[in-house]
């Protein structure tokens, strides 16, 4: 795939090379935007199957969203957004927005309604806040693979490398007591660095987990695992990681603590759910998740919602207009004859 097209090339199997030019075999193909992935098989009988869509440039809503799932717009124009998070303070809202067919990172002042975008002449994306708003952490592929950059979002200096080397790195979270940043540490676990110690990347969770959040004590992490088969939320103490809980029930996944920390709120599907938490000695005793509301939101990757401490709402991304649905595939028969006729 590229560009949102299937393409089919001549390919020599004595000489392991490509022996033609490449032509389209089908259009419409829903391809990803920040790894080129797609979702599409062909078989040795002659049948294709693909996701419709493309390579899509839909225009995306941010928005706040109640607990009680009431929606009000955002002072910000629709674009191809990825990610949003607000700042600290709820005044800022750093995105990463897809465009002319790479992505970048911008800074939303939402009173002034003024964007700054990240002064880096490269692919960046999903942007996490520091505890006192000052300095954004983000990834980009300036030298090919994901690497970790910080830049302060008044300006003062140039965005700098805060980790790279390892194949892929993506910025998670950064604890409230500002000491631990993490990241996802080539898409199979989570790694971790104490700011205050040597500043040594370790590995704080070897599987692969969706969506990590740290406590406003910073004594817990969150986050959305599937090592029993099935992907749940799971609490686990930090950063010894000696005691886990399970809190979520049926499925979840990327949680998000509240303002008050008494509270994990966490997706499933198109269903944002809510549960009550209280530690008790060293002990952390969860109470039965409840349903706070559905809605027709982007399914969150990473970053694609962010909680507001100051005014007890959620951001998040509404899908667009006309965004193509998941809830079909496209069967094509005979491709061997579709392409021939295509080459001819």
């Amino acid at each position: 795939t590229r560009a949102g097209a299937i393409h089919a090339v001549p390919f020599d199997q004595d000489s392991l090379r490509v022996s033609g030019d490449p032509i389209v075999l089908v259009d419409g193909v829903e391809q990803q935007w920040d790894n080129g992935g797609s979702a599409w098989a062909a078989s040795g009988t002659g049948t294709l199957v693909y996701l419709p869509g493309g390579l899509w440039t839909t225009e995306r809503a941010i928005v706040r969203v109640s607990r009680q799932g009431v929606v009000e717009p955002l002072d910000v124009e629709p674009g191809a957004y990825v990610h949003a998070a607000i700042s600290p303070d709820g005044k800022r809202l750093a995105v990463t927005e897809f465009e002319s067919g790479r992505a970048n990172v911008r800074i939303h002042d939402l009173s002034r309604g003024v964007d700054t975008a990240v002064p880096l002449d490269a692919v960046n994306a999903y942007p996490v806040w520091s505890p006192d708003g000052s300095e954004i952490l983000f990834v980009t592929a300036r030298k090919g693979p994901w690497d970790i950059y910080r830049y302060p979002i008044d300006g003062s200096s140039k965005p700098e490398v805060f980790l790279e080397g390892s194949p892929d790195q993506i910025p998670l979270a950064w604890s409230p007591d500002g000491r631990f940043v993490l990241w996802e540490e080539n898409y199979v676990g989570v790694g971790s660095m104490d700011l205050q110690g040597d500043r040594t990347p370790t590995i704080l969770l070897p599987e692969d987990s969706e969506g990590v959040s740290i406590s406003l004590d910073s004594r817990w992490i969150a986050f959305g695992t599937s090592v029993s088969g099935q992907q749940e939320v799971l609490v686990r103490s930090f950063p010894d990681g000696t005691r886990s809980y399970q809190v979520s029930i049926d499925g979840g996944g990327y949680p998000l603590w509240s303002r008050d920390g008494r509270e994990l709120l966490y997706r499933r599907g198109e269903a944002v759910l809510a549960v009550s938490i209280r530690v008790v000695g060293d002990e952390l005793v969860a109470e039965r998740p409840r349903e706070l509301f559905h809605g027709d939101f982007v399914e969150p990757e990473r970053h694609h919602w962010s909680y507001d401490p100051t005014t007890d709402e959620l951001i998040m991304i509404r899908r667009g207009e006309h965004e193509i649905s998941r809830d079909r595939f496209v069967v094509v028969l005979d491709w061997p004859a579709e392409l021939a006729g295509r080459a001819e």
